[in-house]
């Protein structure tokens, strides 16, 4: 009768707890719906103010610490109930101990939490901007989900129809508390996001990819939009790197008539492409094969070919290439590419040992239109793209 009284409290008190955060304008998360919309019911509309009137209960609302209260509560009494007391010291340990906090990640040192946070804000963003763009005047209530203070906003009879939309940006703004701007201070409450998306005004019109600024305020795990979109330009491109290969090959070489061989079994379905292949290396042909054919056009190396026996390359030696190539289909249409490879000699052959993740680099200043091995001096190679065999 007492483990029955204990097991029905701790149902009740597991049952009080999320009603009480519904009553204050807390809203369940729910794994499957998007980071920012975790916060609403199925079938709800997404309204633009919280139970308590504020513009604040947007999009999301935290309720995880609750729930873990309500869990530790309920396998502490049944366990001092059942094991006495050892189990009363472990369910002491299980309400006292710290609670889980996030951990920088490995590589970019940033937290699961932020990184969570900023493709919510992406998300968010992303939504905005589309809904802005594709809803007509009259309908401007639309709005109120992401920008609550609509009222004044302005928008065209007929409006564009938008497709592919893509965050190319999100990045944290860097403001003081009180507005002063702080150098160097970074708001974890500010964000900033760049929306693409492919605009049409009107059915004679092509598509245009349009980029949009969106200032995002998370707080309390709830998000809103600061102002409209901006419209902004496309990010500018990078100056092209140099590449840093020391001698081109002959098409009719050893090194590019084993290459070539390769391709065709990788590319253009053209047989075993284990056959071109160091042993154990996870090559596998593309399937199903998209070319008919596959033409070389140059064959670039890592060191200067006079210093290696093509024809009986020593067993181990090694070659990093740029290959240009292009590939036809079975309609008769073309079209260029270029891999990055690492070769292998192995019983008086070349084999492809790994597809590199891209070229190598010059780390050099000098940034002259030199053709490969025709600059002064042997060029400084970037390894950071060195493969693993």
């Amino acid at each position: 009768m007492k483990t029955s009284t204990i097991q029905h409290e701790a149902r009740a008190l597991e049952h009080e707890q999320p009603q009480q955060a519904l009553g204050s304008g807390t809203r369940p998360a729910s794994a499957r719906k998007p980071l920012w919309r975790r916060g609403r019911t199925a079938g709800s509309p997404p309204d633009a103010a919280g139970a308590d009137g504020s513009s604040e209960g947007l999009a999301r609302e935290w309720t995880g610490p609750a729930a873990w209260i309500t869990k530790a509560l309920s396998v502490a009494l049944f366990l001092t109930l059942v094991t006495g007391p050892l189990g009363l010291a472990a369910a002491v340990w299980l309400i006292l101990r710290p609670a889980p906090v996030a951990v920088a990640d490995r590589e970019g040192g940033e937290t699961t939490a932020v990184a969570e946070q900023r493709a919510a804000v992406g998300a968010f963003a992303e939504e905005y901007v589309v809904t802005w763009l594709s809803t007509p005047r009259g309908a401007e209530k639309n709005l109120a989900p992401y920008l609550p203070n609509y009222a004044s906003v302005t928008l065209p009879q007929t409006p564009s129809t938008v497709s592919n939309p893509a965050t190319t940006g999100v990045v944290p703004v860097q403001a003081s508390t009180d507005g002063a701007g702080a150098a160097g201070e970074q708001s974890s409450e500010s964000w900033s996001a760049t929306v693409a998306v492919n605009v049409q005004t009107s059915a004679k019109d092509a598509a245009v990819r349009r980029y949009f600024q969106v200032p995002i305020t998370w707080r309390s795990g709830s998000l809103v939009a600061q102002a409209l979109p901006a419209p902004v330009p496309a990010p500018a491109t990078a100056e092209a790197p140099r590449t840093a290969y020391a001698d081109t090959a002959a098409l009719q070489d050893p090194l590019a008539v084993s290459v070539a061989e390769f391709f065709k079994a990788f590319l253009a379905g053209g047989g075993d492409v284990t056959r071109y292949v160091t042993p154990n290396a996870p090559i596998r042909a593309v399937e199903p094969a998209p070319f008919a054919s596959v033409e070389l056009s140059d064959v670039q190396t890592d060191r200067d070919l006079s210093e290696v026996d093509q024809a009986a390359p020593a067993d181990g030696e090694s070659l990093r290439v740029l290959v240009s190539a292009t590939g036809t289909n079975i309609h008769k249409q073309s079209i260029s590419f270029q891999y990055a490879l690492t070769v292998t000699a192995r019983a008086n052959r070349w084999e492809v040992t790994s597809i590199d993740p891209g070229p190598i680099l010059s780390t050099s200043a000098d940034t002259s239109d030199a053709a490969p091995g025709e600059a002064e001096g042997a060029p400084e190679v970037s390894t950071s793209s060195s493969p693993t065999p």
